[in-house]
């Protein structure tokens, strides 16, 4: 894979891991945009290594001898699935598949702007159409192609991924607790520690929402608590 790389000089190897531990460990460390995983690996598996993983997660390209694992990589979020030994022309569309991901969800396309607490978002509940303040909205969780949105005045879907509204929310105002939830950060009422280095976070309005260790610890610093 390294030789291969070495004609794409848009790509910077920052680390390789000999297993899954370390794998993870790097991930944590490098924070990098693509991960190139396999599947079979002494200690965790390519799976088990996603599992651990904590967001915001980098895009993922499976690289492996085994095919029958491709349908499950497709469903929990993998870019692509290369099968060894992998043929350069799968790789270039593999890495221009990632290139541009990595740009739709780094950068605010042309066009869209930051949405402030006063605007409104259409969403939908049941067969009723809701017109929701970004202000008056607790929280976010992801569900699958839709992100489900809690407010004071109510809550509903949109077609939109959370990674979406992630990036046009304010980020003093709005942060992400996991993997699947974002939070508004003036409707929390109190945090408890948890097991893990975890944060349970009870919000004004909704249900207590499960920080995860990375996050947590990020909650901490920037509330200095």
């Amino acid at each position: 894979m390294r030789r291969l790389l070495k004609k794409h000089v848009e790509v910077e190897i920052v680390a390789e891991a000999c297993d899954g531990d370390e794998a993870v460990a790097l991930i944590e460390k490098h924070t990098p945009d693509l991960v190139f995983l396999d599947i079979r690996m002494p200690g965790r598996d390519g799976f088990e290594v996603l599992d651990a993983l904590e967001p915001p997660l980098p895009e993922i390209i499976f690289s492996t001898a085994y095919d029958q694992f491709a349908v499950n990589a497709i469903r929990r979020g993998a870019l692509d699935y290369l099968l060894k030994p992998v043929a350069p022309e799968d790789l270039e569309r593999a890495i221009e598949m990632a290139r541009n991901r990595i740009d739709r969800s780094g950068k605010i396309r042309k066009g869209e702007v930051k949405l402030r607490s006063v605007d409104k978002i259409f969403v939908q509940e049941g067969k009723t159409a809701l017109f929701l303040e970004i202000g008056s909205i607790c929280a976010l969780k992801s569900e699958g192609n839709y992100t489900k949105i809690c407010s004071l005045h109510g809550h509903g879907l949109v077609r939109r991924s959370i990674k979406y509204f992630e990036n046009r929310l304010d980020p003093q105002e709005f942060f992400r607790a996991n993997r699947s939830q974002v939070i508004n950060l003036k409707f929390v009422k109190d945090c408890k520690p948890c097991s893990g280095h975890r944060l349970l976070v009870s919000l004004e309005h909704g249900d207590p929402i499960l920080l995860s260790r990375r996050q947590a610890q990020a909650f901490r610093q920037m509330l200095q608590v």
